[in-house]
C-alpha cells in the first residue's frame, strides 16, 4: 500500500521547491526591475503585467477541472478515461487562449484612453504572445499535478526564470524598456515547448491512443461553477492593481506591487492547497477530516509567526530590498501581512472542491470580490494604495470566515479551535517580545532580533502544548515510520 503521506511529503517538496523557485525568482526579478527603473516606469511594468494576469485569469477553470477529474480517473486506475478528460479540456484551453491573447491586444490598443498612460500600448501588445503559451504551460502544470507529480510544475519555472532572467537582464544593460517584454514572452514560448516536449515523453498515454467517452455535461457543469468563481476570482486578485492604474499615477501602482510581491512571494513558500486538492479527492469520512485538521494546524503554526514578522519588519525589508525610494510600500506591506494567515490556511475551497461541490467557491468568491471592488473604490480614492491594502486584506478575512462556516455546516469539516488561538496567543507574545526589544539599525541586528522572538514564539507553544509529542510521532509517520493512513485513522 502506498504510504500517503510519503506521497504527500514529496509532492510539497516539489510544490515548495516550485513555490520557492517561482517566488524567488519572480522576488528577485522584481528587485531587479525596481533597482534599474524609476518608480515611474515599475509602475507602468506592475500595471502591465496585472492587466495581463488578469486576462488570463478569466480561464472558467479548466486548470482546477483538469485536476479534479483526471485525478479522479488515475485514482481508479482509467487511463482511458483521464485521457479523454485531458484531450477535452485541453481544446477548450487552446481556444481559449487564443481568445484572451487577442482580447488583450485589443486593451493595449485602448489603453492610453483606460489609464491615461501612453507607455502601455506596446508592453499589452508584446504582452499578449506571452499570455497564450504561460496559459498553455499552466495546463500542463495542473496535469502533472492531477498525476500528483509536482516535479514538473518545479522543473518548468525553473526553466522560465532562468530564460527570463538571461533575457530581460540583457535589455536593463543596454536600456531597452520594451526588451523586458520581449524576454518574457520569448522565454514563455521556449519554456512551453520544453516542458510539452518532456510530458508527451513521459505521459504519453494522455496523447495518444484510444480516448474513452467522457460524461461531458458533468464536467462542463463543474467548469460552469468553477468559471463564477474563477472570473470573480480573477476580478478580486486584480482589481486593486487596475483601480490604483486609474486613480493613481504610475508610481503608486510600482509600491503597491513591491508590497504585494513580499506578502504572495512568502506566502506561496507555505501554501501546499495545490498538493493537496488530489489527495483530499480520494480521501472520504474521518481520513478526510483527520488530514484536513493536521495540515491546517500546521500551516497555522508557520503562516501566524511570519506575518508578525513581516508587519513589524515591515519598512526594514522594504529599504532592504527594494531601496529607499520604495518606502512609501512599507504601510501597505503592514497592513497586507495578515493576508499570509488567510492564504495558508486556506483549505476550505480545496475541500469543497474535491467534493465537487464548486457552487459555494463560486458563491463567495462572487460575495467576496463584490466587497473588494466596492471598499477599493471609496478606499484607494480617500487613502491611496493604504486604502487598496485595507480592502485586500478585509475582504480576504470575509472569504476565509465564511468558508469555514460553510464547511462547519455543509461538509462537517472544520479545524480545532486550538489551531487558531494557540498560534494567535503565541505569535501575540513574539509581538510584544519584538517591542520590548530595541528597534533594529542595521540588518545583523534584525535578524538576532528575528531568530530570538521565533524562538520565545516556539517554546510558548510548547508551554501552551500548541506543540505536541503526537506532532513528533506525525512527523515520524511522515518520514516513513509509520504509515499516514493509520496514524490519521487514530486520530491522535
Amino acid at each position: 500500500m502506498v504510504k500517503l503521506a510519503r506521497n504527500v511529503l514529496k509532492n510539497a517538496f516539489f510544490n515548495s521547491s516550485s513555490a520557492l523557485i517561482r517566488g524567488i525568482g519572480g522576488f528577485l526579478f522584481s528587485v531587479v526591475l525596481a533597482r534599474f527603473l524609476t518608480p515611474d516606469l515599475y509602475g507602468i511594468y506592475a500595471l502591465a503585467t496585472s492587466l495581463c494576469f488578469f486576462v488570463l485569469h478569466l480561464d472558467p477553470g479548466t486548470n482546477y477541472t483538469a485536476v479534479r477529474y483526471i485525478a479522479y480517473a488515475i485514482g481508479k486506475k482509467d487511463k482511458y478515461s483521464a485521457r479523454g478528460y485531458f484531450s477535452f479540456l485541453f481544446k477548450i484551453r487552446f481556444v481559449l487562449g487564443l481568445i484572451f491573447a487577442i482580447s488583450l491586444a485589443i486593451i493595449g490598443k485602448f489603453s492610453y484612453r483606460l489609464f491615461n498612460k501612453p507607455l502601455l500600448f506596446i508592453p499589452l501588445e508584446i504582452l499578449s504572445i506571452f499570455l497564450f503559451f504561460f496559459y498553455l504551460t499552466d495546463f500542463l502544470d495542473a496535469c502533472s499535478q492531477a498525476l500528483q507529480n509536482f516535479k514538473y510544475p518545479a522543473i518548468r519555472h525553473t526553466i522560465y526564470e532562468i530564460l527570463k532572467f538571461a533575457f530581460v537582464l540583457i535589455s536593463l544593460f543596454i536600456g531597452f524598456f520594451y526588451g523586458i517584454f520581449l524576454g518574457i514572452a520569448l522565454a514563455a514560448l521556449l519554456t512551453f515547448l520544453i516542458i510539452f516536449s518532456i510530458l508527451r515523453q513521459r505521459y504519453n498515454f494522455l496523447f495518444k491512443g484510444t480516448i474513452a467517452k467522457i460524461e461531458k455535461k458533468r464536467v462542463l457543469k463543474f467548469l460552469g461553477f468553477m468559471s463564477i468563481g474563477s472570473i470573480s476570482g480573477m476580478i478580486y486578485s486584480y482589481i486593486d492593481m487596475i483601480m490604483i492604474g486609474i486613480f493613481l499615477p504610475s508610481e503608486y501602482a510600482g509600491y503597491y506591487k513591491a508590497a504585494t510581491n513580499i506578502i504572495f512571494g512568502i506566502g506561496g513558500l507555505i501554501a501546499i492547497t495545490g498538493v493537496l486538492f488530489p489527495v483530499f479527492t480520494q480521501l472520504e469520512g474521518e481520513s478526510l477530516e483527520n488530514a484536513f485538521r493536521k495540515v491546517f494546524k500546521y500551516s497555522a503554526i508557520l503562516s501566524f509567526p511570519l506575518t508578525v514578522s513581516i508587519a513589524y519588519f515591515s519598512g526594514e525589508i522594504v529599504k532592504v530590498v527594494y531601496g529607499v525610494s520604495y518606502l512609501p510600500a512599507s504601510l501597505p506591506l503592514l497592513i497586507l501581512s495578515p493576508v499570509i494567515i488567510f492564504n495558508s490556511i486556506n483549505f476550505f475551497e480545496t475541500l469543497f472542491g474535491a467534493k465537487e461541490k464548486p457552487e459555494y467557491n463560486s458563491a463567495i468568491s462572487v460575495a467576496s470580490m463584490s466587497l473588494n471592488v466596492i471598499l477599493n473604490y471609496f478606499l484607494i480614492i480617500k487613502f491611496g494604495v493604504v486604502g487598496a491594502a485595507i480592502a485586500t486584506t478585509i475582504s480576504r478575512f470575509f472569504r476565509i470566515t465564511t468558508m469555514g462556516i460553510l464547511s462547519h455546516f455543509i461538509l462537517k469539516i472544520s479545524p480545532e479551535i486550538g489551531s487558531i488561538y494557540k498560534p494567535l496567543f503565541a505569535s501575540s507574545v513574539m509581538f510584544i517580545i519584538l517591542q520590548l526589544m530595541p528597534h533594529p539599525d542595521n540588518l545583523l541586528l534584525g535578524i538576532f532580533e528575528l531568530c530570538l522572538s521565533f524562538a520565545f514564539y516556539f517554546a510558548v507553544m510548547l508551554l501552551i502544548r500548541g506543540i505536541e509529542i503526537k506532532d513528533f510521532r506525525y512527523a515520524k509517520a511522515v518520514f516513513g515510520i509509520e504509515s499516514f493512513t493509520s496514524f490519521i485513522n487514530r486520530g491522535k
